[in-house]
């Protein structure tokens, strides 16, 4: 399911057991979107807040957060919840 994708892309974005590929990361944060998992616009949100294999960005951050928020999820909760090793 969503929930599924969002690990895979977790995954790649970490480089667990695995080469680190943003790219791939983004695609299964997408897809999990398409599901109907809205973290997934956290998730890609967060990447750009890290810089984590991508070029650092506000405002696709601000983007991603905004188009989460427009479906009723709360980024700044679910980051607080993946710092504090709370899976999704």
């Amino acid at each position: 399911g969503s929930n599924a994708l969002l690990e895979i892309g977790n995954i790649y974005e970490s480089g667990i057991g695995i080469k680190v590929n943003s790219e791939l990361a983004e695609a299964y944060y997408n897809k999990a979107i398409k599901k109907g998992n809205y973290y997934g616009y956290c998730r890609i949100g967060m990447m750009y807040i890290e810089g984590k294999a991508v070029q650092p960005s506000p405002e696709k951050t601000d983007e991603m957060y905004k188009k989460a928020e427009s479906k009723g999820y709360d980024c700044q909760k679910f980051e607080d919840l993946m710092y504090e090793g709370i899976k999704i």
